[in-house]
């Protein structure tokens, strides 16, 4: 599920990694949405969609 950010050279076309996305608790997460950096990428953002359910057991109906 982690999702890697590159860093990319303009004048090379290099690419290498630079960051993993990651939530720190991954439980239902399907997708990481967007991300955006700063210019100087010190700082970042990202979203994703999490779908939680609950499940119920019923025992002695009739």
């Amino acid at each position: 599920m982690p999702s890697e950010i590159y860093r990319i050279s303009i004048r090379s076309g290099r690419m290498q990694p630079w960051k993993e996305l990651r939530p720190a608790d991954s439980t239902g997460v399907l997708a990481i949405i967007a991300a955006v950096s700063t210019t100087d990428g010190r700082s970042y953002a990202y979203s994703f969609d999490r779908w939680l359910s609950d499940l119920y057991v019923v025992d002695g109906l009739k």
